[in-house]
């Protein structure tokens, strides 16, 4: 006779644990013209939510020098630690200079304001286009 017994009760969302983990592969090809890089990252945010980001990266010889032909970063879910330490060193950056460069102010003035009187403001935070545009101003 085999018995099986069943685990107490399993964890709820909130009491799993995240395990982090990183891989990163970097390949040459024998003739040294490319280069390839791929990174894989598994992390944990403090409020046990977790976030992946996965990076591609095809460089080709050009000349002496490898040029970055393809770049893809991708990120699923929040890695809040990393948001906050960018918004704090942003803020206090911001504090030190109170100002933008001229090219920071005319980025701001075209690009940035076309982009958002074509969308709507309710998407204006999700909106992935004018996300691109306001971090080449930071």
């Amino acid at each position: 006779m085999t018995t099986t017994t069943k685990p107490a009760n399993p964890p709820t969302d909130k009491e799993k644990t995240c395990k982090k983990f990183s891989v990163s592969v970097l390949i040459n090809t024998s003739d040294e013209k490319q280069q390839i890089t791929f990174g894989l990252t598994h992390g944990c945010n403090p409020d046990k939510t977790d976030y992946w980001m996965i990076d591609f990266i095809l460089k080709v010889k050009k000349g002496s020098e490898l040029k970055t032909r393809v770049e893809v970063h991708v990120v699923i879910g929040s890695n809040q630690e990393a948001d906050k330490a960018k918004a704090d060193a942003l803020a206090e950056e911001i504090k030190k200079n109170k100002k933008l460069d001229d090219d920071q102010v005319d980025l701001l003035q075209t690009k940035v304001t076309d982009r958002s009187l074509q969308i709507p403001q309710s998407k204006a935070q999700t909106d992935p286009e004018l996300t691109r545009l306001l971090k080449k101003v930071l």
